[in-house]
């Protein structure tokens, strides 16, 4: 499922001349990691709701979220670095 959006996301970004063809996997591993997170956070924040933990889901977000968004950045560039 990530893979099809992840793809979906690259394709159009490609139909659209916004990316080069030489760097689609780099993007297809950003969209893949950019889905994964929203996925997750709709998905955390949906049952939470569903069980009346809102409050508890609110404050996993800010403690952890600010760590999330830091590892991914540093995947980001190890992943340029790598392939580059």
């Amino acid at each position: 499922m990530l893979f099809f959006l992840a793809n979906g996301s690259t394709n159009i970004l490609l139909r659209h001349h916004k990316i080069l063809e030489d760097l689609k996997n780099i993007y297809m591993y950003g969209f893949e990691l950019f889905w994964s997170t929203i996925l997750c956070i709709t998905s955390i924040l949906g049952i939470s709701i569903l069980f009346g933990y809102w409050k508890l889901a609110i404050i996993f977000y800010y403690t952890l979220y600010p760590f999330v968004l830091r590892l991914g950045d540093i995947m980001q560039k190890v992943t340029i670095v790598v392939f580059y």
